[in-house]
Protein backbone atom coordinates (compact mmCIF):
# COMPACT_ATOMS: atom_id res chain seq x y z
CA UNK A 1 0.00 0.00 0.00
CA UNK A 2 1.58 3.43 -0.61
CA UNK A 3 2.58 5.50 2.32
CA UNK A 4 -0.30 7.98 3.54
CA UNK A 5 0.05 11.08 1.56
CA UNK A 6 0.87 9.94 -1.81
CA UNK A 7 -1.33 10.80 -4.51
CA UNK A 8 -2.37 8.01 -7.13
CA UNK A 9 -4.04 8.43 -10.82
CA UNK A 10 -5.85 5.73 -10.52
CA UNK A 11 -9.29 7.16 -11.57
CA UNK A 12 -7.69 9.62 -14.17
CA UNK A 13 -6.24 6.60 -16.26
CA UNK A 14 -8.70 6.85 -19.36
CA UNK A 15 -8.33 10.59 -19.50
CA UNK A 16 -4.70 10.75 -18.21
CA UNK A 17 -2.83 11.07 -21.62
CA UNK A 18 -5.31 13.23 -23.79
CA UNK A 19 -4.95 16.03 -20.79
CA UNK A 20 -1.32 15.70 -20.49
CA UNK A 21 -0.60 15.40 -24.09
CA UNK A 22 0.33 12.04 -24.32
CA UNK A 23 2.70 10.95 -26.84
CA UNK A 24 3.27 13.43 -28.20
CA UNK A 25 4.33 15.42 -25.09
CA UNK A 26 6.19 11.39 -24.16
CA UNK A 27 8.40 11.11 -27.37
CA UNK A 28 9.63 15.07 -26.09
CA UNK A 29 10.60 14.02 -22.85
CA UNK A 30 12.07 10.42 -23.96
CA UNK A 31 14.17 12.55 -26.55
CA UNK A 32 15.62 15.04 -23.29
CA UNK A 33 16.44 11.53 -21.27
CA UNK A 34 17.97 9.22 -24.10
CA UNK A 35 21.16 11.22 -23.99
CA UNK A 36 21.53 10.42 -20.30
CA UNK A 37 20.62 6.60 -20.25
CA UNK A 38 23.53 4.71 -18.91
CA UNK A 39 23.47 0.91 -19.28
CA UNK A 40 20.48 -1.59 -20.52
CA UNK A 41 18.87 -2.25 -17.01
CA UNK A 42 15.84 0.54 -17.10
CA UNK A 43 13.58 1.27 -14.80
CA UNK A 44 11.05 4.07 -14.46
CA UNK A 45 9.25 4.95 -11.02
CA UNK A 46 6.08 5.66 -11.76
CA UNK A 47 5.75 5.06 -15.27
CA UNK A 48 1.67 6.20 -15.43
CA UNK A 49 0.42 5.01 -19.29
CA UNK A 50 4.02 4.09 -20.65
CA UNK A 51 3.53 7.48 -22.64
CA UNK A 52 7.61 8.55 -21.98
CA UNK A 53 8.69 4.97 -21.45
CA UNK A 54 7.98 3.63 -24.89
CA UNK A 55 9.73 6.22 -26.74
CA UNK A 56 12.39 6.12 -24.39
CA UNK A 57 12.80 2.54 -25.12
CA UNK A 58 12.75 3.30 -28.86
CA UNK A 59 14.90 5.78 -28.69
CA UNK A 60 17.63 4.13 -26.69
CA UNK A 61 16.97 0.64 -27.71
CA UNK A 62 16.84 -0.43 -24.23
CA UNK A 63 14.00 -2.50 -22.38
CA UNK A 64 12.21 -0.26 -19.63
CA UNK A 65 10.65 -2.16 -16.47
CA UNK A 66 7.95 0.38 -14.97
CA UNK A 67 6.50 0.71 -11.45
CA UNK A 68 3.55 2.72 -10.28
CA UNK A 69 0.86 2.84 -7.62
CA UNK A 70 -2.31 2.62 -9.93
CA UNK A 71 -2.99 -0.74 -12.01
CA UNK A 72 -5.63 1.09 -14.16
CA UNK A 73 -2.63 3.73 -15.66
CA UNK A 74 -0.70 0.19 -16.07
CA UNK A 75 -3.00 -1.30 -17.75
CA UNK A 76 -2.64 1.16 -20.44
CA UNK A 77 1.35 0.97 -19.78
CA UNK A 78 1.12 -2.62 -20.67
CA UNK A 79 -0.16 -2.66 -24.17
CA UNK A 80 2.46 -0.23 -24.37
CA UNK A 81 5.25 -2.06 -23.15
CA UNK A 82 3.80 -5.28 -22.53
CA UNK A 83 4.22 -7.32 -18.93
CA UNK A 84 7.22 -5.70 -17.88
CA UNK A 85 5.32 -3.36 -15.36
CA UNK A 86 4.14 -3.61 -11.81
CA UNK A 87 1.95 -1.89 -8.71
CA UNK A 88 4.78 -0.80 -6.62
CA UNK A 89 5.22 1.91 -4.24
CA UNK A 90 8.00 4.08 -5.00
CA UNK A 91 10.14 3.67 -1.71
CA UNK A 92 9.54 -0.25 -1.94
CA UNK A 93 10.53 -0.79 -5.17
CA UNK A 94 10.64 -4.68 -6.46
CA UNK A 95 14.39 -4.90 -7.70
CA UNK A 96 17.57 -6.18 -6.38
CA UNK A 97 19.66 -3.69 -4.49
CA UNK A 98 22.53 -2.49 -7.62
CA UNK A 99 20.58 -4.17 -10.05
CA UNK A 100 19.25 -1.13 -11.97
CA UNK A 101 21.71 0.98 -14.20
CA UNK A 102 19.16 3.87 -14.96
CA UNK A 103 16.13 5.47 -13.30
CA UNK A 104 14.02 7.66 -14.73
CA UNK A 105 11.24 9.74 -12.58
CA UNK A 106 8.80 11.94 -14.69
CA UNK A 107 6.94 14.55 -12.61
CA UNK A 108 6.21 11.88 -9.45
CA UNK A 109 8.06 13.61 -6.60
CA UNK A 110 5.32 16.69 -6.13
CA UNK A 111 3.17 13.63 -5.25
CA UNK A 112 5.15 11.53 -3.46
CA UNK A 113 4.75 11.35 0.69
CA UNK A 114 8.50 11.54 1.02
CA UNK A 115 10.72 12.53 -1.28
CA UNK A 116 13.84 11.72 0.56
CA UNK A 117 12.67 7.97 1.23
CA UNK A 118 11.97 8.09 -3.31
CA UNK A 119 15.22 8.89 -3.67
CA UNK A 120 16.89 6.68 -1.13
CA UNK A 121 15.03 3.55 -2.06
CA UNK A 122 16.58 4.73 -5.86
CA UNK A 123 19.57 5.29 -5.05
CA UNK A 124 19.25 1.65 -3.46
CA UNK A 125 18.16 0.39 -6.78
CA UNK A 126 21.12 1.80 -8.70
CA UNK A 127 24.41 0.19 -9.39
CA UNK A 128 27.59 2.24 -8.13
CA UNK A 129 27.73 5.01 -10.99
CA UNK A 130 24.32 4.40 -12.41
CA UNK A 131 22.42 7.06 -12.98
CA UNK A 132 18.87 8.70 -12.00
CA UNK A 133 17.19 10.87 -13.66
CA UNK A 134 14.05 13.43 -12.66
CA UNK A 135 11.91 15.33 -14.72
CA UNK A 136 10.07 17.73 -11.98
CA UNK A 137 6.77 18.99 -12.63
CA UNK A 138 6.34 22.64 -11.76
CA UNK A 139 6.80 24.60 -14.85
CA UNK A 140 10.25 26.31 -15.23
CA UNK A 141 10.25 29.98 -15.99
CA UNK A 142 7.82 32.94 -15.95
CA UNK A 143 4.01 32.08 -15.37
CA UNK A 144 1.93 32.93 -18.30
CA UNK A 145 -1.35 34.46 -18.38
CA UNK A 146 -3.09 30.66 -17.41
CA UNK A 147 -0.32 29.84 -14.68
CA UNK A 148 -0.55 32.80 -12.64
CA UNK A 149 -3.93 31.72 -11.97
CA UNK A 150 -4.00 28.22 -11.73
CA UNK A 151 -0.29 27.49 -10.30
CA UNK A 152 -0.61 28.70 -6.69
CA UNK A 153 -3.89 26.70 -6.12
CA UNK A 154 -2.22 23.53 -7.40
CA UNK A 155 0.87 24.04 -4.72
CA UNK A 156 -1.64 24.63 -1.48
CA UNK A 157 -3.38 21.54 -2.74
CA UNK A 158 0.09 19.43 -2.77
CA UNK A 159 0.50 17.29 -0.36
CA UNK A 160 3.01 18.51 2.52
CA UNK A 161 6.39 17.05 0.87
CA UNK A 162 5.36 18.00 -2.25
CA UNK A 163 4.82 22.23 -1.26
CA UNK A 164 8.01 22.92 -0.26
CA UNK A 165 9.54 20.47 -2.97
CA UNK A 166 11.98 22.71 -5.23
CA UNK A 167 15.28 21.87 -7.47
CA UNK A 168 17.72 22.86 -4.84
CA UNK A 169 15.46 20.56 -2.23
CA UNK A 170 15.72 17.39 -4.87
CA UNK A 171 19.65 18.11 -4.98
CA UNK A 172 19.82 18.55 -1.29
CA UNK A 173 17.53 15.15 -0.60
CA UNK A 174 19.39 12.99 -3.57
CA UNK A 175 23.02 13.85 -1.96
CA UNK A 176 21.80 12.75 1.44
CA UNK A 177 21.19 9.90 -0.57
CA UNK A 178 24.54 8.95 -2.07
CA UNK A 179 23.57 10.68 -5.60
CA UNK A 180 25.73 13.44 -6.83
CA UNK A 181 24.64 15.85 -9.31
CA UNK A 182 25.91 15.42 -12.74
CA UNK A 183 23.17 17.94 -15.01
CA UNK A 184 20.79 20.37 -14.36
CA UNK A 185 18.88 21.69 -17.46
CA UNK A 186 15.49 22.43 -19.03
CA UNK A 187 13.62 19.73 -20.90
CA UNK A 188 12.99 21.31 -24.85
CA UNK A 189 10.04 23.57 -24.48
CA UNK A 190 7.29 21.88 -26.21
CA UNK A 191 4.52 24.44 -27.51
CA UNK A 192 0.69 23.98 -27.70
CA UNK A 193 -2.26 26.54 -27.62
CA UNK A 194 -4.69 25.90 -24.59
CA UNK A 195 -7.87 28.62 -23.82
CA UNK A 196 -8.95 29.67 -20.27
CA UNK A 197 -12.02 27.95 -20.96
CA UNK A 198 -10.27 24.91 -21.67
CA UNK A 199 -8.24 24.77 -18.39
CA UNK A 200 -11.73 25.90 -16.13
CA UNK A 201 -13.35 22.59 -17.74
CA UNK A 202 -10.63 20.39 -16.72
CA UNK A 203 -10.49 21.98 -13.57
CA UNK A 204 -14.20 21.51 -12.87
CA UNK A 205 -14.31 17.75 -14.37
CA UNK A 206 -11.07 16.62 -12.14
CA UNK A 207 -8.94 15.55 -14.24
CA UNK A 208 -5.86 16.27 -11.72
CA UNK A 209 -5.93 13.82 -8.99
CA UNK A 210 -5.34 16.02 -6.25
CA UNK A 211 -8.51 17.26 -7.25
CA UNK A 212 -10.29 13.81 -7.03
CA UNK A 213 -10.92 13.80 -3.80
CA UNK A 214 -11.66 17.06 -2.61
CA UNK A 215 -14.99 18.21 -0.57
CA UNK A 216 -17.63 19.83 -2.87
CA UNK A 217 -16.87 22.52 0.56
CA UNK A 218 -12.93 22.34 -0.12
CA UNK A 219 -13.75 22.33 -3.96
CA UNK A 220 -15.76 25.40 -3.65
CA UNK A 221 -13.50 27.33 -1.42
CA UNK A 222 -10.32 26.54 -3.62
CA UNK A 223 -10.89 25.75 -6.92
CA UNK A 224 -14.32 27.83 -7.72
CA UNK A 225 -12.97 30.93 -7.60
CA UNK A 226 -10.28 29.87 -9.83
CA UNK A 227 -12.14 28.57 -12.43
CA UNK A 228 -14.48 31.97 -12.23
CA UNK A 229 -10.95 33.89 -12.81
CA UNK A 230 -9.99 31.76 -15.91
CA UNK A 231 -13.25 32.41 -17.12
CA UNK A 232 -13.40 36.36 -16.58
CA UNK A 233 -9.91 36.97 -18.60
CA UNK A 234 -10.73 38.75 -21.69
CA UNK A 235 -11.71 36.50 -24.61
CA UNK A 236 -12.12 33.25 -22.39
CA UNK A 237 -12.70 31.02 -25.34
CA UNK A 238 -9.46 31.85 -27.27
CA UNK A 239 -6.34 30.08 -27.21
CA UNK A 240 -3.64 31.28 -26.00
CA UNK A 241 0.36 29.81 -27.08
CA UNK A 242 1.36 28.27 -24.07
CA UNK A 243 5.21 26.85 -23.25
CA UNK A 244 5.96 23.48 -21.83
CA UNK A 245 9.41 23.36 -19.84
CA UNK A 246 10.75 21.78 -16.47
CA UNK A 247 13.63 20.96 -14.58
CA UNK A 248 15.80 17.97 -15.45
CA UNK A 249 17.93 16.91 -12.88
CA UNK A 250 20.57 13.85 -13.72
CA UNK A 251 22.25 11.86 -10.74
CA UNK A 252 25.30 9.58 -10.50
CA UNK A 253 25.14 6.85 -7.65
CA UNK A 254 28.57 7.22 -5.72
CA UNK A 255 30.40 4.14 -5.02
CA UNK A 256 29.03 3.53 -1.71
CA UNK A 257 25.22 5.18 -1.36
CA UNK A 258 24.30 5.26 2.50
CA UNK A 259 22.20 2.81 3.22
CA UNK A 260 22.11 1.10 0.01
CA UNK A 261 25.36 -1.29 0.59
CA UNK A 262 26.82 -2.65 -2.75
CA UNK A 263 25.62 -5.52 -5.24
Amino acid sequence: MPDAGSVSFERLAGVYDATRGGLARGRGLAADLAPFVAGTRLLEIGVGTGAVAAPLEAATGCRLVGIDLSPAMLAVAARRLGPAVAVADAERLPVATGAVDTAVMVWVLQLVARVAGVLGEAARALRPGGRLAVVLAAPAGPPDEIDRIVRPMYLALLPPEGRRYRPELVVELARAAGLRLVHRGLTTPQHYGESPDEEADRLERRTAAILLDLSPEAFAAVVAPVVAELRALPRPGEARPRRAVHELLVFERELSAPGAGLP
